[in-house]
C-alpha cells in the first residue's frame, strides 16, 4: 500500500516520473496493477492506493518499490503484506 508523505506539491512534482516508471514495469511484466482508492461513490478519490507487482518473494516486491519516484523522493511511502 502507498500512501502520501510529503506536500501535494511534492506529489504532484513526481507524478510524471511515476507513471513513467510503473509503464514501464507494466510492459516488463512487473506490475500487476495500481491506483488510487476512492469511497464508494467514486467522488472522492483517497490519498492511499494499492500497487501489485509480479515478484517471487516480499523482498523482490520491495526492492521493485523502492526506486519509485514518488518513493525515492520521500513524496510518498509504502508498506506491503508483511508490514
Amino acid at each position: 500500500m502507498s500512501t502520501p508523505a510529503g506536500k501535494p506539491e511534492d506529489l504532484k512534482a513526481n507524478l510524471p516520473a511515476h507513471l513513467n516508471d510503473q509503464s514501464q514495469m507494466e510492459r516488463d511484466g512487473k506490475l500487476v496493477f495500481a491506483g488510487p482508492m476512492s469511497n464508494q461513490t467514486d467522488e472522492q478519490i483517497q490519498g492511499m492506493g494499492p500497487i501489485v507487482y509480479r515478484a517471487g518473494t516480499f523482498g523482490e516486491a520491495h526492492a521493485m518499490a523502492e526506486p519509485d519516484p514518488k518513493h525515492a523522493a520521500g513524496a510518498r511511502t509504502f508498506t506491503g503484506a508483511n508490514g
